[in-house]
C-alpha cells in the first residue's frame, strides 16, 4: 500500500474522509515530490501554509519542466488548471482562491468512505477537485451545501424550510415529521388510557 492509499485508509477509518483535507495534503506531497531537488523538504514545507505551498509549485512550474516521474501531482494539478479554469488566472491564483474557499467551515463535510463530497459553488473548482480525486482513484459527488444543511449532517439542526427546498428534502422532511408526531400522538393516548389497577392474589 503506498503512502496516499496508506493516509486515505487512515481518514476512512479515522471518519474524516474530507475535501479539503484531501487537496491540503495532494498538495503538500505535490511540493516534496517535485521540490526536494530545489531546497523542500518535510521540514522546510512545514514553515508554509497551503497557500505558500501553491505558490512555491507555481515557482517550480516557471522553472523547469514538469516531466520527471516524481512531478505526477503537480502534473495532475497543472492539468487541472489547464481544463478547469474558466478565466485567465494563472496557476497560483487559481489554487490559493479554490483553497481559500475549500478552507470554508461549511465544506468541511466528512463521510466515512467513498464518494468524496464536492460542495464548491464555483464549477471550475469542482472540475479540479473531481480531476484530483481521479488520480487518488477515489470517487466524487457533488452535493449543494444546503443538503447537508437539511439532513444536519453536523448535528446543529435543520438550517430552514429554503434549504430543505433546495435540497430536494422538503417532502421527505415532512413524512419524517408526521411520522413522529403520530407516534408521540399514539404514546399520549396509551398514557391517557385508563389503567387497569385490579390486584389479583
Amino acid at each position: 500500500m503506498d503512502l496516499d492509499s496508506m493516509r486515505i485508509d487512515f481518514s476512512m477509518r479515522m471518519e474524516r474522509l474530507r475535501c479539503p483535507l484531501l487537496f491540503e495534503a495532494f498538495v503538500e506531497h505535490a511540493l516534496l515530490n517535485s521540490g526536494w531537488q530545489h531546497g523542500w523538504d518535510i521540514e522546510t514545507s512545514n514553515e508554509e501554509d497551503t497557500e505558500g505551498r501553491i505558490a512555491a509549485l507555481a515557482s517550480i512550474i516557471e522553472m523547469r519542466p514538469i516531466d520527471q516521474e516524481l512531478d505526477w501531482k503537480l502534473r495532475v494539478l497543472v492539468d487541472a488548471h489547464k481544463k478547469c479554469c474558466q478565466d485567465d488566472r494563472a496557476f497560483v491564483d487559481f489554487y490559493q482562491g479554490m483553497w481559500r474557499e475549500l478552507d470554508k467551515g461549511e465544506h468541511w463535510v466528512v463521510n466515512i468512505c467513498e464518494p468524496v463530497y464536492l460542495t464548491l459553488p464555483q464549477e471550475d473548482f469542482n472540475c479540479a477537485m473531481e480531476m484530483i480525486c481521479k488520480s487518488l482513484e477515489l470517487s466524487t459527488e457533488r452535493k449543494p451545501l444546503g443538503y447537508f444543511k437539511a439532513i444536519d449532517i453536523d448535528g446543529d439542526g435543520v438550517a430552514s424550510w429554503e434549504d430543505l427546498e433546495r435540497a430536494g428534502l422538503k417532502d421527505h422532511y415532512m413524512e419524517i415529521l408526521n411520522q413522529a408526531v403520530a407516534e408521540w400522538k399514539a404514546r399520549q393516548q396509551a398514557n391517557d388510557a385508563p389503567q387497569d389497577k385490579t390486584v389479583v392474589g
